[in-house]
């Protein structure tokens, strides 16, 4: 088994803190990957940029910014899930000019990290539930969560979709009011592969889907692990104990082969993707039989 070294990327969130950790990082060299894994509080329009470029190798991104980017013809496919449980979003405004509830929301403007991201793609979502359609100028792409504070305190947007625990210490602040919460039908993130960086090592999908699932139970088996997302996140004690009992992470099982076909016929449903791409399109080969 030759070595391999990858340049990894995520967004800077508890999530992603096993990748950091030296017990979880020799589970990998277990399966000879090395690796270097770089923050992007950008998000995942950012790192798919970063993955379509070439200067990433893969990607820890949203489920269904995958999909979408691969409906639009993106280079990489999934090689499994990384976090098998759902995201929660809270939906928030600043707390200056505040919102108290969650209509008219096709006049309201939504700060994004980018069009095509995590941000506007559950905008998008969110309007869909409420028998909405946004358009383009429903809109104020803001490059982060720090662009999208600015963008609300200033008035340039009204509403702003994030990991509601990752942002619940700005509503203890007094900067953003939390107005509602919306959980997608389908699993948090999952890991994208250049094809490239495959076709060079056809058995790392493999090897990555062993080392992913040997590390995330390895992260839930740390007993100080919501201590050190408090530390590192400045998230309340409360909310990681909370976050850590319901995360789960992939865990080796392949019935995500069937979870991925139908959240890409859900996106297509929503209006979020314009076509629903294949199994073959999404997934390698390696994940299993997909003709």
């Amino acid at each position: 088994m030759d070595d391999v070294k990858l340049k990894l990327g995520g967004v800077p969130e508890h999530f992603n803190l096993l990748w950091d950790l030296d017990n979880c990082r020799s589970l990998f060299s277990e399966q000879g990957i090395s690796y270097q894994f770089f923050e992007f509080p950008g998000g995942t329009g950012a790192m798919s940029e970063a993955v379509k470029s070439g200067f990433l190798d893969g990607a820890v991104i949203l489920t269904e910014g995958a999909v979408s980017e691969i409906s639009r013809g993106a280079d990489y496919k999934i090689v499994c899930p990384f976090v098998e449980s759902p995201l929660f979003w809270g939906i928030f405004s600043s707390a200056q000019h505040q919102i108290n509830d969650l209509s008219d929301l096709g006049d309201r403007k939504f700060a994004i990290s980018r069009f095509n991201s995590g941000s506007h793609l559950m905008a998008q979502y969110l309007a869909f539930q409420n028998g909405i359609t946004l358009t383009h100028d429903n809109f104020y792409p803001a490059d982060d969560l720090d662009g999208a504070r600015k963008a609300l305190a200033e008035g340039k947007a009204d509403l702003f979709l994030w990991e509601k625990f990752m942002t619940r210490p700005l509503v203890v602040a007094g900067e953003f009011r939390q107005v509602g919460e919306v959980t997608p039908p389908w699993n948090s993130f999952v890991l994208v592969m250049r094809q490239e960086a495959i076709d060079k090592n056809p058995e790392l999908v493999e090897r990555f889907k062993t080392a992913i699932g040997h590390a995330g139970r390895e992260f839930k088996s740390i007993v100080d692990a919501p201590g050190q997302i408090v530390s590192r996140y400045h998230i309340s004690p409360e909310d990681a104990q909370e976050w850590f009992r319901q995360v789960k992470y992939y865990d080796g099982n392949t019935d995500f082969l069937a979870a991925i076909d139908r959240t890409a016929t859900l996106l297509n449903r929503f209006h979020i993707t314009k076509r629903v791409p294949t199994s073959n399109e999404l997934l390698f080969r390696a994940n299993g039989d997909l003709e």
